[in-house]
């Protein structure tokens, strides 16, 4: 056995029977030292003291000097002074333990840890350049409140070399049983106006349908393992933990989710319609709902944004002309997944322009686009659209995909690619890489460059191959022994 070697650089005690290194046992011999103050015992030539103040609590107390020079001040929760010794001796010796392994020698609460990582976070998105400070930020703030909504009560003040691949695969588990309890839950809005726009005295609380926690899937497993590596990452970094500390911690790979697109002929009959079913109501609210439902469409087919934040958020001031050569409109985007950017759209959206404003009860410049007739912002568009697919069975494409609101972006991206649209301006427009569209729009970008990948293969020769292919193989064409397909 190997010999060990004390803490705190005194010198080690060796057995002259046997020379293994043994623990270094408190000095039982060491007498109370009481002061008018306060009563101590010094174990460990004073690395290590337990003591009591005389008028506070009864309980005895300890205080350990670390390897770094600190010192770690608890109770020991006894009143006996020989249970309280043997309490902070086992913490010194617990110390001495994880010094020699290399470990840390003070235990971190999880909740602690995430802590110092959010203000990390903030911090960093104050200082980011003026530019992408607001994406920053947000995102900071996005994350923030994931943490302290699910992952801080989950592990709460479990010391942080605890959670290992286990504990997380358990927080799945409860997530998924929390997404569960929840389903029949509505969703509360609260309203400020009525229908003609009068103020109410107090916000009116409405049950909406739909849940307010988001089914897991792939993307939340993702997600949320992204954000322990980065509590971990921080706390190694400030010193909580040692890199030989963090946990492997499993990675749940991602699965690429393609969405339906819409064909041209599809596109024109939902908004044909979309636009149908607005006079099909008496109610004047009702109409207004399903006419900003109308344009919210017809916008996001035209410019691609990314359905959520992208698009509720623009004011008419984001929306701005520009003459020239070609004449078109430049939507400048606040806020996405990218941060802000300019999108060019051509000039079919000056008719939907026009129609948003012709609807809204105040088009100021600085006025939300999306509001409903009494002036309350409103984003809930993709439960309605989700009605509509249902209505006209356009939930899936040909292929099986299920159709999203997101369907409309992917629709405008296909339909870029399909017109030969250099990539990497493609991209810059959506907000995306061309890693990104070249990996998801695959399927079409191949289709698109058949003629590019096929130069030089003389027309005829590829007609006569493709009837070959197509004529039925019979027992008479096929000899012994060969093989029933060429390729």
């Amino acid at each position: 056995m190997a010999q060990v070697i004390p803490l705190f650089g005194s010198k080690p005690e060796v057995n002259p029977v046997n020379s293994a290194a043994t623990p270094v046992p408190a000095k039982e011999s060491v007498p109370v030292k009481q002061t008018a103050e306060t009563e101590q015992v010094s174990l460990h030539e004073g690395d290590l003291v337990v003591y009591r103040r005389p008028g506070a609590s009864s309980k005895w107390q300890y205080r350990l000097r670390l390897p770094g020079g600190d010192y770690e001040r608890k109770t020991t929760g006894k009143r006996a002074l020989g249970e309280a010794k043997k309490v902070a001796e086992a913490r010194y010796q617990e110390v001495r333990w994880r010094e020699q392994r290399g470990l840390s020698t003070t235990v971190t609460p999880f909740s602690t840890a995430a802590e110092a990582y959010i203000a990390h976070r903030i911090r960093a998105a104050d200082q980011a350049p003026m530019a992408k400070r607001d994406a920053r930020m947000k995102k900071a703030e996005t994350e923030a409140s994931m943490i302290r909504r699910y992952l801080a009560p989950h592990f709460s003040d479990t010391p942080l070399d605890e959670v290992d691949a286990q504990a997380v695969e358990r927080f799945h588990e409860a997530y998924l049983e929390q997404w569960k309890a929840g389903q029949g839950t509505k969703r509360v809005q609260y309203r400020t106006r009525d229908n003609k726009g009068r103020e109410y005295k107090k916000p009116l609380a409405v049950q909406m349908p739909g849940t307010h926690i988001r089914k897991p899937g792939v993307n939340s497993r993702i997600l949320f393992e992204r954000l322990v590596r980065h509590i971990f990452e921080r706390a190694v970094k400030d010193g909580r933990i040692t890199r030989t500390e963090m946990p492997e911690l499993d990675v749940t790979q991602f699965v690429r989710n393609r969405r339906g697109a819409f064909s041209a002929a599809e596109q024109t009959k939902l908004l044909a319609h979309l636009e149908s079913r607005i006079e099909k109501t008496k109610k004047k609210h009702h109409q207004a709902s399903r006419r900003l439902l109308w344009l919210w469409v017809r916008f996001h087919l035209l410019t691609g944004l990314r359905p959520g934040v992208e698009g509720t958020k623009l004011r008419f001031r984001d929306l701005e002309f520009v003459d020239g050569s070609t004449p078109h409109f430049v939507v400048r985007v606040q806020q996405g997944k990218t941060g802000s950017r300019p999108v060019v759209v051509d000039m079919r959206l000056k008719e939907v322009i026009n129609s948003i404003q012709a609807q809204h009860p105040d088009p100021k410049p600085n006025a939300c686009l999306w509001v409903k007739p009494n002036g309350e912002p409103t984003t809930r568009f993709g439960e309605g659209f989700k009605v509509v697919l249902k209505e006209l069975g356009l939930g899936s494409d040909a292929h099986g995909l299920v159709r999203t609101p997101y369907s409309m972006r992917h629709s405008f991206i296909t339909d870029a690619i399909q017109r030969g649209v250099n990539l990497n301006m493609l991209a810059d427009n959506a907000g995306n890489s061309v890693e990104q569209i070249s990996t998801h729009y695959d399927h079409v970008i191949h289709t698109q460059h058949a003629a590019e990948l096929l130069k030089g293969i003389k027309r005829e020769r590829c007609t006569a191959k493709a009837d070959q292919f197509a004529r039925p193989l019979t027992n008479a064409s096929i000899r012994p022994g060969a093989a029933r397909a060429v390729f």
